[in-house]
């Protein structure tokens, strides 16, 4: 029996109008069904929650600036994105649990070690662990950054056998093809 980590980024699970890509999330727990039928474990880490939080806080079309604005999008967001999750994987008879973690959460051991623990409890009660950031309280100065770097974290912490990035993009470049007109695959 494996444990994968599953990551899904913003451009995937948010439509371009900032409602959840249904479609998306659903065939992610088709798959993640398909692996617990085979006997595997699984945790979902996802981005999106400030892209789904902006349209009905009327933010946008741009980002906001202001940080507290971004909160509030992750605040609303967040509980749109998990509830799709959640009714996709019972759709499969799976359950869902939600861990929002901070930076914090695995840079002080205690934490750290609390975090393993949730997340194994978890795990070993047949939840699949749906994990993000906790963008409603972030502190700019202390981010993961983005979710991949929060998905390698959280493969870690687990003691994954398999770290999965769900991408819109067909590969890996040398840079970001989208600041860098110059990136190629790698």
């Amino acid at each position: 029996m494996s444990l994968v980590v599953a990551k899904i980024g913003s451009s995937s699970v948010a439509t371009k109008e900032g409602s959840v890509n249904r479609g998306a999330v659903a065939k992610l727990c088709l798959e993640i069904a398909n692996l617990r039928a085979d006997g595997h474990r699984a945790v979902i880490v996802t981005s999106g929650a400030i892209a789904i939080g902006m349209p009905p806080l009327n933010l946008g079309p741009s980002r906001p600036n202001r940080l507290e604005l971004l909160r509030a999008a992750a605040a609303v967001g967040q509980m749109k994105l998990f509830r799709a999750f959640e009714e996709s994987l019972a759709e499969h008879g799976l359950l869902a649990g939600q861990v929002l973690l901070a930076p914090t959460d695995l840079m002080e051991r205690h934490r750290y070690l609390g975090s393993r623990e949730t997340l194994s409890a978890l795990l070993d009660l047949g939840v699949v662990p749906v994990v993000n950031e906790n963008d409603a309280i972030a502190d700019d100065e202390i981010k993961f950054g983005d979710n991949d770097r929060l998905s390698a974290l959280v493969a870690n912490l687990v003691e994954a056998d398999q770290l999965v990035l769900l991408t819109d993009t067909p590969g890996v470049y040398t840079a970001d093809p989208r600041q860098d007109a110059h990136a190629t695959l790698i």
